[in-house]
């Protein structure tokens, strides 16, 4: 998972391309409440997409932290035009780039 940001910039022009934005979060629950967002297409008026897809990516440690918005959003269900797509890394070690 540590590289995956770095490929995603390197890919910034190609995803533009495709109207693909990519957003780095600022931490793993803050990206995990503002990922569940794309779950709720369809529930507000005005949409200017038809579509909203997003990807909430980190190690595990990150996933254990973020557990509640990412609990909710799973109980929350999907939406035809818009869901979330979790990516998570294992650590063996348990070693948190937190914790050099």
């Amino acid at each position: 998972m540590g590289t995956y940001d770095m490929n995603l910039w390197q890919a910034e022009a190609a995803l533009k391309e495709h109207n693909i934005h990519f957003q780095p979060g600022l931490n793993e629950d803050l990206t995990a409440t503002a990922t569940w967002g794309a779950q709720n297409l369809g529930l507000f008026p005005g949409a200017r997409v038809e579509g909203v897809f997003s990807i909430w990516y980190g190690k595990a440690l990150g996933m254990d932290r973020s557990m509640d918005p990412l609990r909710h959003a799973n109980l929350a269900g999907t939406n035809p035009k818009g869901g979330t797509l979790l990516l998570v890394g294992d650590d063996y070690g348990a070693k948190s780039s937190t914790l050099v």
